[in-house]
Order: C-alpha cells, then sequence, then structure tokens
C-alpha cells in the first residue's frame, strides 16, 4: 500500500522536493551520456543569485600509483564564490577530461529544509540536499576514469512550484583512471609470467589479476586481462611481433 502513496502525500513532505531534485539529475545524465560537457539542465535550473565553490583543485593526493593504475583524492575551495556563469565553465573545463561518459549516476541521498521555525504561507522554503556522483569514462590520458564523491547543494522553492538551485559545493571527491597504454603494459606483464611459466615446475603460475582499490572506489584489471594463456600470447605476439620471439 505505501508504494502506492505519491511522493508528497504523507508526512514525509520532503520526498515531493527529493523526487523533483532527481528528475534534475535524471535529465542530466541523459545529456552527459550524449555529451560530456553538456550542462544546460544545470543552467535552467540555477537561480540567478547561484553561487558555487570553485571545481579547480585546491589539493590532489595520491592514494595509489601501482602501474597500470593511479587512485588519488581530490580536494577543492569550500567558499562559494562563482556565479552561476563561471562555475558552468569550470563544470565543463572538469568535465572536458572526458571524451565518452559511459556512465553518470546522481543520487540525493539527505534533504533537510532549513525552515526552522515554518516560513509564513507564500514564502520560499531553503533545502539542503547531499547527492552521490559516480562519472566513469574514457579521455585522452587515461582508459578509463573514474570519479565518486558527494556534493552539497542548496535549493529554494517557491509558492508557483518552481525549485530553483542556489549553491554548490564539493564535499568529498576521489578519482581512479587506467593508464590508456594498458595493452602494452597487459602483454609485457603476461610475456614476463609466460616466460616464468615455461621454466617453472609445475603447477603453473597464475596470471595476475591486479586490482586499485581505496574507500568506494574499486578497479579491476581482470576486465582488460584475457584470462586464456593462448589467446593473450597470440594477442600479444601480433603486436609484439619484431621484438618477442614466440613463446610456443
Amino acid at each position: 500500500m505505501l508504494r502506492k502513496v505519491p511522493a508528497g502525500f504523507d508526512q514525509f513532505a520532503n520526498e515531493k522536493v527529493q523526487d523533483r531534485i532527481a528528475a534534475i539529475f535524471t535529465e542530466w545524465s541523459s545529456q552527459l551520456l550524449v555529451s560530456p560537457q553538456q550542462t544546460t539542465v544545470l543552467g535552467k535550473a540555477m537561480a540567478i543569485e547561484f553561487l558555487g565553490s570553485s571545481l579547480r583543485a585546491s589539493q590532489a593526493k595520491t592514494v595509489n600509483d601501482a602501474s597500470p593504475f593511479k587512485v588519488w583524492r581530490v580536494t577543492y575551495p569550500q567558499e562559494p564564490a562563482l556565479k552561476s556563469e563561471a562555475f558552468l565553465a569550470e563544470l565543463q573545463s572538469s568535465l572536458a577530461e572526458f571524451s565518452k561518459l559511459i556512465t553518470a549516476e546522481f543520487q540525493v541521498i539527505d534533504i533537510r529544509s532549513e525552515s526552522v521555525p515554518a516560513p509564513p504561507a507564500g514564502a520560499a522554503i531553503p533545502y539542503v540536499t547531499v547527492v552521490r556522483f559516480e562519472l566513469v569514462g574514457t579521455g585522452a590520458a587515461s582508459h578509463r576514469e573514474q570519479r565518486i564523491g558527494h556534493w552539497e547543494l542548496q535549493w529554494r522553492t517557491h509558492p508557483s512550484g518552481e525549485i530553483r538551485l542556489q549553491q554548490w559545493r564539493v564535499l568529498d571527491e576521489e578519482r581512479a583512471s587506467a593508464i590508456k597504454d594498458r595493452e602494452n603494459f597487459v602483454c609485457n606483464q603476461t610475456l614476463s609470467n609466460l616466460q616464468l611459466r615455461r621454466k617453472a615446475p609445475s603447477p603453473a603460475l597464475p596470471l595476475p589479476i591486479m586490482t586499485a582499490t581505496v574507500g568506494s572506489i574499486f578497479i579491476s584489471a581482470s576486465t582488460l586481462i584475457i584470462r586464456a594463456p593462448t589467446n593473450i600470447a597470440t594477442r600479444c605476439r601480433t603486436t609484439t611481433q619484431k621484438t618477442v620471439h614466440p613463446i610456443f
């Protein structure tokens, strides 16, 4: 029965606002999967007085740098000082590092009203939300890059039914990337392993499955490595036949 109750028709009125905010991010996600620098839907949702914190990283701390993967944490200035035009320009610049996005997911994980006590009838109501984001795509410098983190967004709902984005700041962000030249890396590692396997007594050495992980970020090279030794050897001999002698 509860699943059939529309959001906002019970005592949890914030759900209706949350659904409207989620709809904005759903539309933005669809745009990003077509063009990584698309921000039209956000621009339409921003209030005239919008302010956002800079998206130019103030610090990047490497957590793991075991080739072919790199994992690092990024921090940003917290003071919201950019107006909508400047903020969107920095957002587009950040997203320009992706040539294509294959994942663009946004989830409103917290929402609360800032109206205490309750505002008079007809007044705009402020809300604060926390949005979890995950972006995964390809770029000029990496085969895959993943970004995961949280944004704090402030909104204001108006009696007319409009909902406007007032403020944006990054709470946290972690990134992980796999190098562009993963094919040569995997081949070199595989050929080395196969040479050892040829010399080693049975049982043969297993192929390495390399991972890089931090917090909620997890990237596995198992999807990049062909597990069948013969197939790998054939593939690597084909791509490196000028410098590598046949193994079998």
